[in-house]
């Protein structure tokens, strides 16, 4: 069986051991990188090539490679670009209709708000 690998980019240490202590309990994955900064993501995402990419907008930023990476929404970007067949959810208190619309141009497969649709989340990783 195929397992799937998925990186998680948040800026909170706490908060990605919760997602990723939530996404393990399924079967099917197998890698769960974290970053803390969008230049750090970026580098995972190049050398690990994740299936599903989960972001927070808000994290720190920097440049790899000559690229600035400011935000969720620039690594969501490169996400698309080089793995196009990968799954990008964004996860973010940044919920209003401004970033919602930015990730829906970067091409987001699904947007949660941390603050009152995390348990959408959770059904939808189950």
């Amino acid at each position: 069986m195929n397992r799937i690998s998925i990186l998680i980019l948040d800026d909170v240490p706490y908060v990605r051991r919760l997602i990723a202590d939530e996404l393990s309990s399924l079967g099917e994955v197998g890698m769960i990188y974290e970053a803390g900064s969008a230049p750090t993501a970026v580098r995972v995402l190049m050398e690990h090539r994740p299936e599903i990419i989960v972001l927070d907008i808000n994290v720190p930023g920097g440049v790899v490679d000559t690229a600035n990476y400011s935000s969720g929404i620039d690594v969501l970007q490169f996400a698309k670009s080089q793995l196009p067949d990968s799954k990008v959810i964004i996860l973010s208190n940044n919920s209003n209709q401004y970033y919602r619309r930015e990730c829906k141009k970067a091409g987001v497969d699904l947007f949660f708000d941390k603050t009152t649709e995390c348990d959408l989340f959770r059904e939808n990783s189950r």
